[in-house]
Formats: structure tokens, sequence, C-alpha cells
């Protein structure tokens, strides 16, 4: 075994479906180890949370050299229980002879990866289950279709945990088995067995073919749920949120229905959205409140569904448009805001004058009789008839109470006018004894 088919081999027994900063580091020991995309990327399809054939090639091009060793990729393999065939017999010929250069069009050649198991062959070792078994009973699922790894076979450990006991599904392309996942009889965790890809495959609990509804989920767990709540429904097993729109894509094609109607679909979001967007509107002080983010709720699931559907450029515009009408609505809050906050500052100021004497008016501010008016002498005398002693004289400093102002005013101009009217009776009869 060369240096590549060791590694090839220590990337099988690694699994795919691992946290992604992890994953990235396997891919740039997997890189500094020789092996080539195509490894790389046929390796990381084995995952449950595998995205696309794009989101590996753009991590496979951002890896630079040296920054992760081989070391790092035998070292996480043996951690896997990976036996290193290079130290399980000795080595032949001069140990100091230079090693064998390889080819780099040779290295970019698609080379499919040895299987590290053999699927079918694990799957047959396994034993019947029952509804005995502790996860089964635990979720209150149902035995068909799944089975126990048994005591009785050669050991198997994943991810440094013995799958002894564990309950195993299978994940079915057709009649092809595609791989299985095991769930740990300890920590009731969902490991994949390595080495091996989920491909088109899926676990169907229930009968698709007579279901009413087909419901895709990501675990054994829910699809037990499911059919316990609509006996007359099937749930799909699709083995990580990551494949559901795989799945499903796959369950379109192999059961078509000619009646469906996209329209319920819609409908059906907009009950949703009915009910989250009432739930975010509330009256409080005579102001209605979460008006703004009901309709950012909606026009969100308008937009979602415009790109489910394929409509694009109704979906961009409508982002734009909304882009745009929330911005200038932000403009329109701040600066009311401001405004608002300047007439309490005002306010306030005001408030901090009050201790100097004076009255509030009914808009919340104060009037200076010297402003007002000009007739200060007669002012100031129809304080002290008006409000005696209460009344300070404007040459102190003092303000007055917009009640007793209004009626000073209505006096001031009812004596204004009894003045003209009496002047103008005078002018009249000068002119009269002149003309006598």
């Amino acid at each position: 075994m060369n240096d590549l088919d060791r590694a090839r081999d220590a990337l099988a027994h690694i699994d795919a479906g691992i946290a992604r900063d992890a994953w990235v580091r396997i891919g740039m020991a997997a890189k500094s180890a020789g092996l080539s995309f195509d490894d790389f990327h046929n390796w990381s399809a084995t995952g449950g949370n595998y995205v696309s054939e794009n989101d590996c090639r753009t991590v496979w091009k951002s890896f630079k050299d040296g920054s992760v060793t081989a070391s790092t990729l035998y070292g996480m393999a043996l951690a896997e229980g990976w036996q290193d065939p290079a130290k399980s017999r000795p080595r032949t010929g001069n140990a100091s002879s230079p090693r064998p250069s390889i080819n780099p069009a040779k290295q970019t050649q698609h080379r499919p990866a040895k299987p590290a198991v053999d699927v079918d062959a694990i799957w047959a070792r396994c034993i019947q289950s029952d509804k005995a078994d502790s996860y089964i009973d635990h979720k209150q699922g149902k035995p068909d279709g799944v089975r126990i790894y048994p005591a009785s076979a050669p050991p198997l450990v994943i991810k440094g945990q013995d799958m002894t006991g564990a309950l195993v599904v299978p994940c079915w392309d057709g009649d092809k088995l595609q791989t299985l996942q095991f769930i740990a009889l300890a920590s009731s965790e969902k490991l994949n067995l390595p080495g091996a890809s989920f491909g088109d495959g899926f676990f169907v609990v229930g009968d698709i073919a007579s279901a009413k509804k087909i419901f895709i989920v990501e675990g054994i767990g829910q699809a037990w749920a499911t059919v316990k709540a609509d006996p007359a429904s099937a749930a799909v097993v699709c083995f990580g949120v990551g494949r559901m729109a795989r799945v499903a894509k796959v369950l379109r094609d192999k059961y078509p229905a000619p009646n469906a109607d996209p329209a319920r679909i819609c409908a059906q979001v907009v009950n949703g959205m009915g009910f989250l967007g009432s739930a975010t509107v509330f009256k409080s002080n005579n102001y209605v409140k979460g008006i703004n983010t009901a309709a950012n709720l909606w026009i969100s699931a308008a937009v979602s569904m415009a790109v489910g559907a394929g409509m694009w450029e109704m979906a961009l515009v409508t982002s734009l448009f909304t882009a745009m009408v929330l911005s200038l609505n932000n403009c329109y809050k701040r600066r009311m805001y401001e405004w608002m906050q300047a007439n309490r500052d005002e306010e306030a100021a005001l408030e901090a004058e009050d201790g100097k004497g004076g009255a509030r008016s009914p808009r919340g501010g104060y009037v200076d009789l010297e402003n007002l008016t000009g007739h200060k002498d007669s002012l100031a005398t129809v304080e002290r008839d008006k409000v005696g002693s209460q009344t300070r004289n404007r040459s102190d400093g003092g303000f007055l109470e917009m009640a007793k102002l209004t009626n000073i005013v209505k006096d001031l101009v009812l004596a204004q006018n009894e003045a003209n009217t009496t002047e103008d009776r005078h002018e009249k009869f000068d002119n009269h004894e002149k003309s006598v």
C-alpha cells in the first residue's frame, strides 16, 4: 500500500458527519497528504450534513499548503479505530531509499476510494429488534425495519464508541442499501457508518403508497411520533436537515402527484404567518405597537414563497423595495425621536426655571406679560385690582398664571374699547359744535 492508498484508507475511517471546523481540518490534512479533490468530495458526501459539491470545492480551494499536515489525518483516523497498515507489517527494501515521486497528472485523476466496510455484511450481522429496546421504548416507536447490533458480532467502534447493542437504521435507495445509522446504546448519539454514502437513500416509517400525507423528518424518533399522531400518513427519515431538499426531490420524482396544488402550500404559510403576526401586535397606552414587525413577517414569508416558486426576479425586486421602505421608516422614526427628545429637554429646562416664579400655560410653556402687551403701567394697575397680593409686578421678575392672565387681557381690551368709544363721541361733539 502506497502513501496515497494509506491516506485514503485513513480518511474512509473518519465520520464525514463531524462538525464543520473538524471537517475543514481533515480536508486540509488530506490535501497535505496528497489526496485529490475527488477523494475529499467522495468522503464528504457520506456525511449526514453534506451540503453540495460547490461547497466542498470552495473550501478545498481555500486550503493553504503546510497549514495542517497529514499527521492530523492519521491521528484522527487512529482515534476512530483505524489500524495503520504501514505499522502492521515491516517495510521492505532500503529504508533510506527515496520515495517515488507522485505524478500530478495521475493525482488529479478520479480514483474511487476503496470501501472500508461492507454495508450489506454489517447489516446481515444485525438481529431483529423489539419494543423492549431502550431507545424504541423511550420514543414509543415500532421496531419495524430496524435492527440491533449484537454483542456476538465483531466489535464495531465509531467515533470512539462501541456499537454493541446500538439501534441500526438502514438507508435504502430502492432495493440498494446505501449506509447505516447507529444510535448508541449509552449516549443515544446518532453515528453514521464511515466509508458509506447516503446517496439518494432514506428510511420510511409507514406505507408511502397508501399514505394520504408524506412527512419528511430528520430522524427516526420524529418519524415514529409523526405516524403515531397521524396513522394515515407516512414519515420519511432523511438522516439530517441538510438532506431534506434532496430527499424531497427524490420523492417527487418517484411518487409524482399530478393533482398536487402548490397554492395549498401558500395557504398554509398564510395561516401560519397570520398567527405569528397577530401575536406581535398589541395595544399599550393608547398606542398600537408591533404592526411594523407583523408586516416584516408577512413580507419575509412572501419573499420565501417567491423564491421557492422560482420567481427570483419578483423576490429580488420585493426585497429591494422592502429594504428601501424600512430604511426610510427608520429615518422618519429617528427624526421623530430627536424632535420629541428636544421638546422634552426644553420642557425640563422650563420646569427648572419654574422655581424663579411663573406659571405653566396649557401647552407646557410660559407667557411673559411684558412681551404680550406694551401697556406696562395699565397692566400693573389691573394686576393689583384683580389678584391683589398674589400677583407680582413684572418689574419684580414675576409671571402670571394663564387663567388670571386671560381675565386681565379681557379687562384691558374692554378698557381700550371704552376709551376708543369715548374719544369718538368727543370728536363727533366737537365737530358738531364747529358746524353750529
